[in-house]
């Protein structure tokens, strides 16, 4: 096998930029031979199901090997009491510069190291403190070349997906947990079945298999032979409550051109997922204030909103005289070998049919090479995230899908399966809620630690990053602190968003916006905040859901010009039941009379049995992501749109 570390200082600011795919996979085992954990790798990076040639296998680690991109592949060279490294970064990883001049000033007084070896090597000698001072979004592992040792951690949000299966004799580590999957034994995880299902994504550490987690924000894992353990640096539950005085409008321009200027290349295009509402706007407005002027992207979005959140992104694009590449909607999408793709790139951990975000991955190439995107602007600067004032009072929103799916779920599976998923949805949601103060901003934390992170964080940071890197202000680490440090009550209903908007660039302010489903101007923001949602509309929103109507509530709008009917069949009924007949739903855990049945009303036209046998479709994919016949048989079979 070729050599396949690069040398010192080959990657970051000295030698280019860090670069997509942000994919790395890692096998540390002491009871291993180095073939065996070589072979295991190779498997991962197979399951990755990545072009050849993507990423590259460091095969001469004691105890180890790993794969991750070339450019983040490096090594540096041992001294002074520190060991040699090798290291494996994906993302990209800032501030290790400015932190190694505080934390180990001999190691910065060596010439032309790069920002992810320096980072690697600080990881190894104080992980905590350096990982507390370090920005970007990145994964890394840096490997002793000398011993059995590894660290390994993702930024301290958490926003770079890092999986891990961590036993007394063995760590393996990937960016996609189909990759662990596809290599050891895995059983169901009942627990993250039922969050899938009630609250639409996985919580902190969860996934759908028993063996493996998440790393959540604020860990990063050790490892030697004598064992392995994940250790928490910082905690985003137990941080200090928002400070009482509000910080002045010019403050917080300057965090955000900061979070901004810290993710920007000096020089080079990049492109911008420029759609109707704020968060794009006011990312756009930054870069032309910082005298920056990116391509846009912009989506049809044809099914919501009657067009409108394309149609306003093309005149913000206008305005600011963008070049602009707008993509149509694809009618048959859903139906497409990419949508497909698309939910198994995200482990099967988000209900991807029906996700209008998920259509974004297609139309992305390599050669945009650094897209930005606005996750989490809201839960900084202050949106609609909420409707009760304090944690727990926002549990019905958040539960409203819960009584329908968990109807089907009865309905389909046997009762002991059934009750292993209510009791460990339960279990689970409690533990993590019982973390967080039951407050307005302990709301706002655990939809970042939990919602944001590994749902609306999933597409930019899991999917896109196999092809560009998504550049997202909002999550940088030193902008959210501060601006968690300022009063809940000034970060409500969109305030800032529209003040910062006309402080960077007002001509931005021209067209309306679309928020949710509603269509404003930015000058009603600035002066009256956009309007809370009617408390009644919300009642009945979330009782409709509850009895399992949505479908017939979309399909009655749909009838009367309120919604397009693409919205309605964002996942085809031919879709549902193609897929149930190809897979054939002959599970241990299902009752198979109860679907057979219900598939045959469906097949007949009936809503109500489609939209109750979506938990069952979903289940049937997940069996088929670790199966890559499986997948190819689905392909050729339904996916052919």
């Amino acid at each position: 096998m070729p050599n396949a570390f690069m040398e010192q200082g080959s990657c970051g600011p000295d030698a280019g930029w860090a670069q997509a795919p942000a994919k790395l996979c890692a096998a540390f085992a002491a009871h291993l031979s180095q073939p065996e954990l070589l072979a295991l790798v190779e498997r991962m990076v197979q399951a990755l199901d990545l072009p050849p040639g993507q990423l590259q296998i460091v095969a001469d680690l004691p105890g180890g090997a790993m794969a991750g991109p070339a450019c983040g592949v490096s090594r540096a060279p041992g001294g002074q009491g520190r060991p040699a490294l090798h290291a494996v970064c994906a993302g990209e990883v800032r501030g290790a510069r400015r932190a190694v001049q505080i934390l180990d000033r001999d190691l910065a007084a060596q010439p032309g190291l790069a920002e992810a070896t320096l980072a690697a090597a600080l990881l190894t000698q104080r992980p905590g403190a350096a990982l507390q001072r370090l920005g970007g979004i990145f994964s890394l592992v840096a490997a002793s070349s000398q011993e059995p040792r590894v660290v390994a951690a993702n930024d301290r949000l958490g926003f770079s997906p890092l999986f891990y299966l961590l036993t007394d004799e063995l760590l393996l580590i990937a960016s996609e947990a189909k990759a662990i999957a596809a290599v050891v034994g895995t059983t169901p995880d009942p627990a993250g079945v039922g969050q899938f299902f009630y609250i639409g994504h996985l919580l902190r550490h969860q996934t759908l298999w028993r063996e493996i987690k998440a790393l959540g924000p604020g860990q990063c894992i050790e490892w030697q032979p004598t064992g392995g353990s994940v250790i928490c640096y910082t905690d985003m539950a137990r941080c200090p409550a928002p400070g009482v005085s509000p910080a002045s409008l010019d403050e917080i321009h300057d965090a955000l051109q900061g979070a901004v200027a810290r993710a920007a290349r000096p020089d080079g295009e990049e492109t911008l997922l420029l759609s109707g509402g704020l968060d794009s706007r006011l990312i756009l407005a930054v870069l032309l204030s910082q005298g920056r002027k990116p391509k846009a992207l912009t989506l049809e979005h044809a099914g919501f909103a009657q067009g409108l959140d394309g149609l306003l992104g093309r005149q913000v694009a206008e305005i600011a005289g963008l070049e602009l590449d707008f993509r149509p909607t694809r009618p048959q999408f859903y139906q497409s070998a990419d949508a497909l793709e698309v939910f198994c790139i995200a482990d099967g951990m988000t209900p991807s049919f029906g996700l209008f975000i998920s259509q974004v991955y297609p139309e992305l190439t390599p050669a945009l090479d650094r897209v930005w995107e606005g996750l989490a602007l809201d839960l900084c600067l202050g949106g609609q995230h909420q409707t009760g004032a304090t944690l727990r009072s926002n549990l019905p929103g958040l539960l409203a899908s819960r009584r329908a799916n968990q109807r089907s779920l009865r309905q389909f599976l046997q009762p002991d399966w059934f009750e292993q998923i209510e009791a460990g949805f339960a279990h689970e949601l409690e533990q993590e809620l019982a973390r967080y103060p039951d407050t307005e901003d302990g709301w706002i934390r655990f939809q970042m630690a939990n919602r944001k992170r590994r749902r609306v964080g999933l597409p930019p940071h899991q999917i896109y990053t196999r092809k560009v890197l998504a550049l997202t202000p909002g999550v940088d680490a030193e902008f959210v602190d501060f601006m968690w440090s300022t009063p809940v009550q000034q970060r409500q209903r969109n305030f800032l968003h529209a003040q910062l908007l006309l402080r960077c660039c007002a001509p931005l302010a021209g067209p309306d916006v679309l928020t949710g489903e509603q269509r404003t101007h930015i000058d009603q923001i600035t002066q009256v905040g956009l309007p809370r949602s009617r408390r009644s509309a919300t009642l009945l929103r979330d009782w409709v859901k509850g009895l399992g109507l949505a479908p017939y509530a979309r399909d009655l709008q749909a009838r009367l010009g309120r919604v397009e009917r693409a919205k309605v069949d964002a996942l085809p009924s031919a879709m549902l039941t193609k897929t149930l007949r190809a897979t054939g739903f002959d599970r241990p855990n299902y009752r198979r009379s109860a679907i057979e049945r219900a598939l045959a009303n469906a097949e007949r036209g009936s809503v109500y049995w489609l939209h109750a046998l979506q938990p069952v479709f979903y289940m049937e994919l997940w069996r088929s992501l670790s199966d890559r016949a499986a997948l190819a048989a689905l392909r050729q079979a339904v996916f052919t749109g």
